[in-house]
């Protein structure tokens, strides 16, 4: 009966199909190259006007979304190299090389430098969402 009245109500229900609040779901097509490619292959998907994300899915399938251009000189990030620096899951910028934390978006290789990065979730169906809002940016 509760599912039922905040169905009535307008507010979301939780299907296993639906995409969270305040996330959006990517393409079909963009998720199924994430699902069937190679470890650490980066796909860039728009989720907004002028919003690209690279979404990266690695060996294990845990997935991360960054944004998708270098803040230093705008190189396309899903080209970069996938590797772990530590614990955490990093890419690295394919123009300079500089390793970006995939989890938080710090640059390992310079202070106070860094993007945005973006909760994902794949939901039953295996639709990709990915958050419209970006996660906290770490203290430096």
């Amino acid at each position: 009966m509760a599912d039922e009245i905040e169905a009535a109500a307008g507010a979301r229900v939780d299907d296993g199909v639906s995409p969270p609040p305040g996330f959006v779901s990517i393409p079909m097509a963009a998720a199924a190259e994430i699902s069937h490619s190679k470890h650490g292959v980066g796909v860039r998907v728009s989720v907004a006007a002028e919003k690209d994300v690279a979404v990266f899915s690695t060996a294990c399938g845990r997935l991360f979304a960054i944004d998708a251009d270098c803040p230093h000189q705008g190189a396309p990030l899903e080209e970069g190299v996938l590797d772990s620096n530590g614990s955490s899951p990093c890419v690295s910028c394919p123009r300079h090389g500089w390793w970006f934390d995939l989890t938080s978006g710090f640059c390992e290789d310079i202070e106070d430098y860094g993007l945005r990065a973006y909760d994902v979730v794949r939901l039953d169906d295996g639709q990709i969402c990915v958050s419209l809002s970006s996660r906290p940016q770490p203290a430096v």
